[in-house]
């Protein structure tokens, strides 16, 4: 009696086993989260967590390496054209941050010398 329920089962292990890897295989996004999440158009990018930065000295704007979380996001599926973008302008009146009067304190600072091509006149002229 202890052998056949032994049996019994193994074999519902395997039959679920098939079942799983069946559904993975032929249903990739199963267990994806449902694209409902995101407008039309859009694609879900679910969050997660990774090192972000470089320890390479050559990249030293890059330092140092964190570790970020991101939330989960949803991003458009191709990118935006100029005729759309000008599109959202005019329907929006939004100002580009271009076109926006900014302050000193705005602008990002440039004194790493990875970041502009001053750091080497600097050293020439000590």
């Amino acid at each position: 009696m202890m052998n056949n329920s032994k049996n019994y089962i193994q074999k519902l292990l395997i039959v679920l086993s098939i079942f799983i890897l069946t559904v993975t295989i032929f249903s990739p996004n199963a267990f994806a989260a449902p694209s409902s999440t995101c407008p039309e158009n859009m694609e879900f990018i679910p969050g997660g967590e990774f090192k972000m930065g470089s320890e390479q000295p050559e990249f030293i704007e890059e330092l140092p390496v964190e570790d970020v979380s991101v939330s989960s996001f949803c991003i458009d599926s191709h990118e935006i054209t100029n005729a759309e973008f000008t599109k959202f302008v005019e329907d929006t009146g939004y100002v580009t941050i271009a076109e926006r009067p900014l302050s000193k304190e705005q602008f990002p600072p440039l004194h790493i010398c990875g970041m502009n091509d001053s750091c080497g006149e600097r050293e020439y002229r000590g």
